[in-house]
This record gives structure tokens, sequence and C-alpha cells, in this order.
């Protein structure tokens, strides 16, 4: 099975089971007493989120591998705060909330650079070895005009 179709299929499956959940809750509510919206959410985007991750970790585009490593951070800090607050919801520790968000945008923030290598997706002609500037291309063409 292709990596892209494992993909897709993984993504697409991840809000069905939330749904099927859902339907779970409406139809045996005393079986389905521990799910809730927020827990289906964090499912949703933390599946989403490892899946991009991963493509962006041992994917092959420089800039798609830097914006797959960036959004698929920002879907499991989204998973990792929903989780939290489905938890601490009405109790007197949700200061926690904030806390763990900030660490997670932390890492997000940094993982794209540790993805990298810190490199420039473009290097300028004038950093590339053996660039020339205009007047020692125009020195060589008239050396090169001298001996004909």
């Amino acid at each position: 099975m292709k990596k892209n179709l494992l993909k897709t299929v993984l993504m697409w499956l991840a809000p069905l089971v939330v749904m099927v959940a859902w339907l779970l809750k409406i139809i045996i509510p005393d079986s389905m007493t521990w799910f809730n919206v927020n827990l289906g959410v964090a499912f949703v985007a933390a599946v989403w989120g490892v899946l991009i991750l991963l493509d962006g970790l041992f994917g092959r585009g420089f800039l798609s591998k830097k914006f797959n490593v960036t959004l698929g951070g920002v879907l499991i800090t989204v998973a990792v705060i929903y989780t939290v607050l489905t938890f601490i919801d009405g109790s007197d520790k949700s200061w926690i909330a904030p806390i763990i968000g900030i660490a997670v945008v932390l890492f997000v923030f940094l993982l794209p650079i540790i993805a990298v290598g810190g490199k420039k997706y473009d290097t300028a002609d004038n950093e590339k070895v053996g660039y020339k500037n205009y007047y020692e291309r125009k020195k060589e063409e008239e050396k090169k005009n001298k001996g004909e």
C-alpha cells in the first residue's frame, strides 16, 4: 500500500471514528459517558497532527516539509489543549492549560528549525561558490576580447 493512500485513509478514518462514538453516545448514553466533543476534536487533531508531522519530517520538499511540520505541531497543540481542558474542566487547576499550551507552542516553533537544520530554502547567487560580480565578469570579458 502506498504511503499517501495509507495517510489519506487514516485521515478520513479519524473523523469517522469520532462520528461513530458520538452516535453511540446519543443511542446508548449510559455506556459512553466518557466521550464528549472536546475528546473528539482532540482525537482528530492528534491523528491529523501526527500524520502531517511525520509527512513533514520524512517528506521530500523543503518548503512543504517546513509547513507540514509546523501544521502538524499546531494540530498536536490543539489536541493537547483540548485534552487538558477536558480533564480539568470546572476544577481549580484551570491555570495548567495555558502553561501546557505555551510549552507546546514553543516546541512547535522550534521543531521546523530542527527538522530542516536551520537552512534557508533558497541560496542567493552571490552566496554560491564561484560567483563573480559584475566587475569581475567585465574584467574577464575584457581579457578575453584583448586575447582575440
